[in-house]
């Protein structure tokens, strides 16, 4: 229900902003400018909503002891210059197990304890020392 409101929203917007081109008195660089800002920034904007609330609802029902997240927003920014490798969009930390955030899943995943490596936050480490291989508890 909510992905159908998500999408309809953003497509009103791209739609009111197509009603705008029609509006002669606005001079033609205002107007394609404002569309096309409305058909890059109403998507996103409607599915980070979206994937927000859904991160929570997972979050809650995860009922985790720990949990970071970062926003849609700047996962977009970061994952684009790191294509091919891990990017943490949030993780949650639950009876020392560590559960990454995944968006083609729309929930969390358990990661196997010698994976961590240097994804998880440092305090996680001192919590839990079996989230981490023995060469990385050695070393710090």
């Amino acid at each position: 229900m909510l992905a159908q409101i998500a999408v309809f929203l953003a497509l009103l917007a791209v739609g009111l902003s197509f009603l705008l081109m029609r509006v002669k008195s606005i001079p033609a660089l205002w107007r394609w400018s404002v569309w096309g800002l409305a058909a890059i920034i109403a998507p996103i904007t409607a599915v980070a909503l979206y994937e927000g609330i859904v991160r929570d609802v997972a979050t809650k029902r995860l009922d985790p002891e720990a949990v970071f997240a970062r926003p849609l927003l700047h996962s977009i920014r970061h994952t684009q210059f790191n294509v091919g490798t891990l990017y943490v969009h949030g993780a949650a930390l639950k009876d020392c197990r560590a559960y990454l955030w995944s968006y083609r899943r729309m929930d969390y995943v358990e990661i196997s304890p010698g994976r961590t490596g240097n994804l998880l936050p440092r305090e996680w480490k001192e919590r839990c020392p079996n989230l981490y291989p023995a060469f990385m508890r050695e070393r710090d």
